[in-house]
């Protein structure tokens, strides 16, 4: 059901954000919160993340199949970035970043499920 995955969706990011304003850590909850939302649009669209694919393949892959979203392309870079990028990029601008793409998703998404 479209409304019970777009919950969860929005659950996980009000979650997430909750846990980045008690200070948990940036890198783990980014992750975290990519993987959810990975699984969530997975089971939305019946696409299923293939375990060799790149959060790039997938979120291209998501787009094929007709789920291009700018929230979507915001998480996946935010994954990316602290997944991969070290110490590239400031830890406070990350973290900005990453609250206001989970506030976008939560007030995107649950206006959508309502």
């Amino acid at each position: 059901d479209d409304d019970e995955d777009l919950e969860r969706l929005v659950g996980g990011a009000e979650g997430a954000l909750e846990e980045l304003r008690r200070g948990a850590n940036l890198r783990d909850t980014v992750i975290r919160c990519y993987h959810e939302m990975c699984e969530t649009m997975g089971q939305q669209r019946g696409v299923r993340r293939v375990r060799a694919m790149t959060a790039r393949e997938f979120e291209m892959h998501l787009a094929s199949v007709g789920f291009r979203d700018e929230h979507i392309k915001r998480l996946t870079r935010l994954f990316e970035e602290v997944r991969y990028g070290g110490d590239q990029a400031s830890h406070h601008e990350t973290e900005r970043e990453a609250k206001a793409c989970l506030e976008a998703i939560v007030s995107t998404y649950a206006r959508s499920a309502s």
